[in-house]
């Protein structure tokens, strides 16, 4: 899985520095050890390995996760998602 920045295209703002980063990911279940790893993974590859993660379960998302590494944003919630599409119609 790797892990997309859907709310910007620009390159996270962080990466480059070597202090610990705290990252938040939730989702709305618990996810396996697999997924775990291969999400971390993915964050080791573009944050560096001094990453301290939270993980939280947040079944409002509806489905998918959201990750929070200092000032970035990777949200691949559908509740986000219903919430473009919603401005999207009010917009048009």
């Amino acid at each position: 899985m790797a892990v997309e920045n859907r709310a910007t295209s620009v390159a996270p703002s962080s990466h480059r520095k070597a202090e610990q980063r705290f990252v938040k990911i939730e989702t709305t279940a618990a996810l396996s050890g697999n997924l775990k790893a291969r999400v971390r993974a993915d964050l080791v590859r573009i944050y560096g390995r001094a990453l301290r993660i939270t993980w939280i379960q947040r079944p409002g998302l509806i489905d998918g996760m959201r990750i929070t590494v200092g000032s970035d944003l990777y949200d691949g919630s559908v509740r986000a998602t219903l919430a473009a599409l919603e401005g999207g119609f009010r917009d048009a």
